[in-house]
């Protein structure tokens, strides 16, 4: 681990406040940045957001990185495609599993992703068949 940093997003009056997680770390001598987020629930505020999780990628200052989180969207919405107008998305290039991620009782829509730069290969990326509540 070379570093982290928590990221507060800007903060819209009455939504909740967003953030980013950060790490730099090295995988057999690659140095690998890595994102974790959660975006907004508001259409334009995920679009920003989605441009600002794009600057901390490229401000990581690392040949490869991963992000990963919520994107409150689905493939194809306005922050989904400006996300991945830059990353690869690891369902889209290497499905596995189930594609559908919400809600977590009847799984409908993917909302959820990891995604790379080029440079990492996915070797599957989905989520569980079947979900099974905690008792």
């Amino acid at each position: 681990m070379e570093r982290t940093e928590d990221v507060l997003l800007p903060l819209t009056p009455g939504l909740h406040r967003r953030g980013l997680a950060t790490a730099v770390v090295r995988f057999a001598g690659a140095r690998v940045g890595l994102i974790s987020c959660h975006l907004s629930l508001r259409k334009d505020e995920r679009y920003a957001q989605a441009g600002m999780v794009l600057d901390r990628v490229a401000a990581l200052g690392t040949p490869y990185a991963l992000v990963a989180g919520d994107l409150n969207e689905r493939p194809g919405g306005p922050a989904f495609t400006r996300l991945t107008e830059r990353l690869r998305d690891g369902w889209a290039v290497s499905p596995w599993g189930g594609e559908h991620t919400s809600t977590p009782e009847d799984p409908h829509q993917r909302i959820d992703a990891v995604l790379a730069t080029p440079g990492i290969e996915f070797s599957a990326a989905g989520s569980r068949r079947t979900w099974t509540p905690p008792t």
